[in-house]
C-alpha cells in the first residue's frame, strides 16, 4: 500500500502553515513545527484511500494558495501533484467498472434490449458522459448540455452501465456556479475585463477551443466543459482559468508554448479587485511587470 505525505520546504511565515495543516492533521503545534525543521511529513495518508487522497489534494492545495512551498512524496519518492489526481481518477474508475458490471449482471440483462442505445459507446461515445449519483445514472450529452431520457429505469441503469463498461467517460455531476454570495455575471464581466486588457497590451487572440475539466469536489469526479479563449503573447499562447476556492472565485493565466500544451500558471488572484488592481494583475501575468513581494505572511492578493 502506496503511502503519501506532505513536507513544507519554505515558508514566510509559520502562523500561515499552522493555520492550514491544523485542519487537517491533529498533529500539534510543536509536532507540526518539528516536523518542518526535520523535514518530516506534516500530512499523510494511503494511496488507496478516497478520503486520505481528497484530504491530501486539498490540503496540498491550500499550502500552495498561500505560497508555502511544499513537497509530495510516495514512498519516500518525491512526485508531481498531477500523481495524486491520477490515484483518484484510479480509484474511481475501478470502482465504477465494479459498479457498472454488478448492473449488468442483475436480472440478466437482455443485451438485444440495450442495443439500440449502441451509438452512444461507438459512433458517438466522445459526445456522451455518465453521471453517476449514488445507484443512479444520468447520461448527458456533454455538447448540448441534455440528458438522453429513458423512461425505463432499469432499463437506462443498464445502458449506461454498458457506456462504462465500453469506457465512456463517468462523473459525480456536473459543474455548477459553485457560490451564493459571489454573482456569476460579475465574475465572467471581470474575466471579459482582463482579457480586453490584455489584447491592449498586446495579446492576440487566436482562436477558442473546449476544454474539458475533470474537477474533484470531496470523493465526487465532477465535469466542467469550458469555452476558452486561446491568446498569444510573444512566442507564448495563454488563457484564463478559474479556480473556484472555497470562499470566493480567482482566475489564473496558464501558459504553454504551443495552443496544445498550456498547463504552466502564474500567480492566481481574485475577481473582486479595483480595475486598476486587476489591470496589475494582468501585468504581473505577462511578465511585463514583476510581482510585488508578498505580504500578509506570503499570501498574494488575497
Amino acid at each position: 500500500m502506496a503511502e503519501i505525505g506532505i513536507k513544507i520546504v519554505s515558508y514566510s511565515n509559520i502562523a500561515a502553515v499552522v493555520k492550514i495543516l491544523r485542519g487537517f492533521t491533529t498533529k500539534s503545534i510543536s509536532e507540526i513545527k518539528s516536523a518542518i525543521e526535520n523535514k518530516e511529513y506534516v500530512f499523510e495518508g494511503s494511496s488507496y484511500e478516497d478520503v486520505d487522497l481528497e484530504k491530501l489534494v486539498d490540503c496540498y492545495k491550500k499550502l500552495e494558495m498561500a505560497d508555502i512551498d511544499s513537497e509530495l512524496y510516495e514512498d519516500g519518492r518525491m512526485i508531481s501533484p498531477e500523481i495524486l489526481l491520477n490515484f483518484q481518477q484510479r480509484n474511481a474508475e475501478i470502482q465504477n467498472e465494479i459498479d457498472a458490471e454488478t448492473e449488468l449482471e442483475l436480472n440478466d440483462t437482455d443485451l438485444e434490449e440495450i442495443e439500440p442505445f449502441s451509438y452512444l459507446w461507438t459512433d458517438e461515445q466522445d459526445d456522451w458522459v455518465v453521471i453517476k449519483d449514488e445507484n443512479d445514472y444520468t447520461i448527458f450529452n456533454k455538447q448540448t448540455q441534455g440528458v438522453l431520457l429513458i423512461e425505463d429505469a432499469d432499463l437506462n441503469n443498464k445502458v449506461a452501465a454498458m457506456m462504462i463498461m465500453a469506457g465512456c467517460e463517468v462523473f459525480s455531476g456536473v459543474m455548477e456556479w459553485p457560490y451564493e454570495n459571489h454573482s456569476e455575471e460579475d465574475y465572467y464581466n471581470a474575466v471579459d475585463f482582463v482579457e480586453k486588457y490584455a489584447e491592449s497590451l498586446g495579446a492576440k487572440f487566436i482562436c477558442t477551443k473546449e476544454e474539458k475539466f475533470n474537477t474533484y469536489s470531496g470523493a465526487g469526479h465532477i465535469l466542467e466543459v469550458n469555452e476558452m479563449r486561446v491568446y498569444q503573447y510573444n512566442d507564448e499562447y495563454f488563457w484564463i482559468e478559474d479556480h473556484f476556492l472555497e470562499d470566493k472565485p480567482f482566475m489564473v493565466f496558464s501558459f504553454g508554448d504551443t495552443i496544445d500544451s498550456i498547463f504552466e500558471d502564474a500567480e492566481p488572484f481574485p475577481y473582486d479587485l479595483s480595475e486598476e488592481e486587476l489591470k496589475a494583475e494582468v501585468r504581473y501575468s505577462l511578465g511585463i511587470e514583476p510581482y510585488p513581494k508578498p505580504k500578509n505572511g506570503g499570501v498574494h492578493c488575497l
